[in-house]
């Protein structure tokens, strides 16, 4: 009688300690896997610094005509849709072609078909590119941005103006105390985007 009470006894003792090691071996590991688990981050409203791929400015032109001016030494390529007027070795403007700037543009967008004036400025104090761009306005329109960028590998300043949603840039380069500029409208079509970036991109030095 005895040895059944002890055997009726021991068992759900057993059966309890068991019981409670398994409780407390699942708890254990429940808050070590918890512990160990990775921070989720939400990539998509992760802010990065990546920087916009640049515009593909790569076209056939060796059938484009060549402005040279041999006294400031410099030189740039234009194609056949474009006229160049040489008002002077110092200022030189670029026309697109009208009826296919319409095209592209719609007649209520254009600005002016002149896409593109070089300028050769004066530097006599020999300031840095930066300074004189703050102190020279070459379009009558208010400042939105100056910032200093590479320009066909070239260190220049670029200089955004204009009101609401104009944007007129200027591209100026320091070189022998005079300021290459380059003045041009962004009009934000891709179209002639593009057309005005393989312009731009055929600026160089010759000398």
């Amino acid at each position: 009688m005895k040895n059944n009470f002890k055997k009726g006894f021991v068992v759900p003792l057993l059966l309890g300690i068991i019981a409670l090691l398994v409780i407390g071996g699942g708890i254990y590991i429940y808050q070590n896997r918890k512990a160990e688990a990775p921070t989720v981050v939400d990539t998509g409203t992760q802010q990065t610094n990546a920087q916009t791929p640049p515009v593909n400015t790569q076209t056939d032109n060796s059938n484009w005509k060549t402005y040279t001016n041999t006294k400031y030494g410099f030189e740039i390529k234009y194609s056949e849709r474009v006229s160049s007027n040489v008002v002077n070795s110092e200022l030189i403007n670029f026309y697109y072609d009208t009826s296919e700037m319409k095209k592209i543009l719609g007649a209520g967008l254009i600005k002016d078909n002149r896409i593109l004036t070089i300028s050769v400025m004066n530097n006599n104090d020999n300031l840095d590119i930066e300074t004189w761009t703050k102190q020279t306005d070459i379009t009558g329109f208010p400042t939105k941005s100056i910032k200093q960028i590479k320009f066909n590998g070239v260190d220049a300043v670029e200089k955004v103006s204009g009101e609401y949603n104009d944007n007129w840039i200027t591209v100026n380069i320091g070189k022998n105390l005079k300021v290459y500029s380059l003045l041009y409208y962004k009009y934000g079509v891709p179209e002639m985007d593009l057309i005005l970036n393989q312009i731009l991109s055929t600026f160089k030095f010759t000398k």
